[in-house]
């Protein structure tokens, strides 16, 4: 009720994922577009940084955990499944206020020795240890109703250009992009997840993960979304100049 009390004399609705444009659409009736929360390429270190050999996978997480809302327990089981070397290869850090329930967790599946808790961190900090991790790990709720959430730091983990490691809503629109874009895995499936750890162990043995493709974050840049942020406005003034004249 507050909600269409207070859009109705909205000229045009603007929201940050395309299934909630829709259902703005469909609630309200109205014009609704998509504006990405994007990325600022300024934030980011110069130049990206190639990926080291080296004989440990670090999968990085930067930011917040919600306790049954983002799970790791499935990369979690997915470590403890990995056999003979594999299995002490993998180091996964966590950059926020996970604190002891990410870590009673990690115990719980017997990977304990795997998993390091770090204090917060600035923002242009997280940005590097983004772009020096050889994976990051993005967690999202694995429920429908989490369909249409597209994180922020999605576009940041887009533009530093390593492998992501989605746990999350598989049809929702953020395992949609990540797959699109050819940006790395989507699972809840532990087996699934230990089958990529395993391939990406390796290619790290070789010489190091490879950086992606730098069009997995073309046109999501800042810049271009106020550039779209921009023509909503124009085409709201075109229309009140078109009425008034008539």
């Amino acid at each position: 009720m507050l909600e269409r009390l207070i859009l109705r004399s909205a000229a045009r609705l603007v929201t940050v994922s395309p299934v909630w444009a829709e259902q703005l659409r469909r609630r309200h009736g109205k014009v609704a577009e998509v504006v990405y929360n994007g990325y600022a390429e300024e934030d980011f270190p110069h130049p990206p940084p190639q990926g080291a050999r080296g004989e440990i996978l670090i999968i990085r997480y930067t930011g917040s955990i919600y306790p049954g809302f983002r799970d790791p327990s499935a990369v979690f089981t997915a470590i403890g499944l990995l056999n003979g070397t594999f299995h002490e290869r993998v180091r996964v850090e966590f950059f926020g206020d996970a604190g002891d329930d990410v870590l009673d967790l990690a115990a719980a599946h017997g990977v304990r020795n795997h998993v390091v808790i770090m204090p917060s961190v600035p923002y242009r900090r997280a940005l590097e240890l983004q772009m020096t991790a050889d994976v990051l790990l993005l967690l999202q709720s694995n429920n429908k109703r989490d369909e249409g959430n597209l994180p922020a730091k999605l576009f940041e983990y887009l533009y530093a250009r390593r492998p992501i490691l989605f746990i999350g809503y598989e049809q929702g629109i953020a395992a949609q992009l990540i797959r699109a874009r050819g940006a790395g895995l989507v699972s809840n499936t532990p087996e699934q997840i230990r089958d990529q750890l395993r391939a990406w162990i390796e290619e790290k043995r070789a010489g190091g993960l490879k950086k992606l493709d730098s069009s997995v974050s073309r046109g999501l840049g800042r810049d271009e979304q106020f550039r779209k942020l921009e023509q909503v406005f124009t085409a709201i003034l075109k229309e009140r100049r078109v009425v008034k004249k008539t």
